[in-house]
């Protein structure tokens, strides 16, 4: 698996393919080409504000049907905590590393312990 491919996909809103994803996009195409696993697209929900981010987020989740775990693998979820919303998520690659994009960055991957200096919160780890 490469997620080195991933990186620099800019952000876009309601984004669903390598021209441009927002954060569940991202989570969704990468599921799809490493894992083939699918998830709803969802690009009706737009990803500009919290409130909105939220709900998208959480539609996503309820839609698949994760299972929560407590120790990550690599293609499981990560929901992501910020502003104390549920309103972000990101791919586990595993070695602590996340996939996951932003308005400001772009797809990129990050370590864990780089996101929580972000004061983004990881709220858990959902497997599809």
């Amino acid at each position: 698996m490469n997620f080195n491919e991933y990186v620099g996909i800019p952000f876009k809103d309601n984004g669903r393919d390598r021209n441009g994803c927002d954060c569940w996009g991202l989570v969704r195409l990468a599921l799809k080409e490493q894992f083939d696993k699918d998830a709803p697209s969802l690009a009706g929900y737009p990803d500009t504000e919290y409130a909105s981010s939220e709900n998208m987020v959480q539609t996503g989740l309820h839609e698949i049907e994760p299972k929560r775990v407590d120790i990550p693998k690599p293609g499981d979820i990560a929901l992501i905590r910020l502003h104390g919303k549920l309103c972000h998520t990101g791919l586990y690659i595993g070695n602590g590393d996340i996939l996951h994009t932003s308005k400001a960055t772009g797809a990129i991957i990050e370590n864990m312990d780089g996101i929580r200096q972000l004061r983004l919160k990881i709220e858990g780890f959902y497997r599809v």
